[in-house]
């Protein structure tokens, strides 16, 4: 089951469902699972012209990851405990979410690696997320935020990290800025070889994107977007600021 940890969390992989060509990997890309095994437990009320659901999210995952480029060596990850409580807020046009889960990760199990390089990697053994964010959407106009923090239990390492959209439809075009933005929590550190949060290690710092989409078809949707990026890159030991100029073009549909 897909874990609803951020506002587009459940339709992450579905690109139509939301306006930009990719979410902002300051918020999606860091997260070290999206999908768990286990139990959710969902509750609905009503209070006036509000909508409640609340929903209460217990299990596991257990997946490849990636935790040597040099070598191309996998290893598997075994998220024991995924513990979380989601809540939604719907009002007309208006939606809130805000979710808080605790994650328990096992160790390593793999003989696909180097003993003495197992030896030298620490595996995080307990992290917390908290998410928060809203869409707004008001005549043909839509405003969107979104605001992550990460922290690791008896560790410098972490992240937060935020975005804010806005758009306007004509007809059947949707032009539309994004700002994002992700820190870590502490840059003291000049190596981490935590798994889960190694991609913090080139972490985006401010990320600029410009985008237009437009609906041609029911059902299809062409999307051209410009992301110019300025991100933290980890050579010889030393932080470096690098500027990257993204341009993509794509089409998403749904049947």
């Amino acid at each position: 089951m897909r874990a609803p940890i951020s506002l587009y969390s459940e339709v992450q992989n579905a690109s139509y469902a939301y306006p930009s060509v990719r979410l902002p990997r300051e918020v999606y890309s860091v997260l070290p699972f999206s999908n768990y095994n286990g139990a959710e437990l969902e509750h609905s009320f009503f209070q006036d012209n509000y909508d409640f659901t609340l929903n209460f999210i217990y299990g596991n995952n257990r997946k490849n990851i990636f935790i040597n480029s040099s070598q191309k060596t996998f290893s598997n990850l075994h998220v024991d405990k995924i513990a979380g409580v989601v809540l939604n807020t719907n009002y007309n046009n208006f939606r809130f979410m805000s979710s808080y889960f605790k994650i328990n990760m096992d160790t390593i199990k793999s003989t696909k690696v180097n003993p003495s390089y197992i030896a030298n990697i620490n595996l995080v053994k307990k992290m917390s997320f908290i998410s928060t964010g809203f869409v707004y959407n008001i005549s043909n106009y839509f405003v969107e935020a979104e605001y992550i923090y990460n922290e690791v239990k008896d560790s410098k390492e972490g992240f937060k990290g935020y975005y804010v959209g806005v758009g306007q439809t004509f007809d059947k075009f949707t032009p539309y800025f994004m700002y994002a933005k992700r820190e870590r929590k502490s840059y003291e550190i000049k190596h981490t070889s935590y798994i889960g949060l190694s991609s913090l290690i080139n972490a985006s710092k401010n990320a600029f994107i410009f985008g237009l989409r437009y609906d041609f078809k029911e059902g299809v949707a062409l999307k051209l977007q410009y992301d110019y990026v300025d991100y933290i890159e980890l050579s010889k030991e030393v932080y470096k600021s690098t500027k990257q100029n993204v341009f993509s073009l794509t089409i998403d549909f749904v049947f």
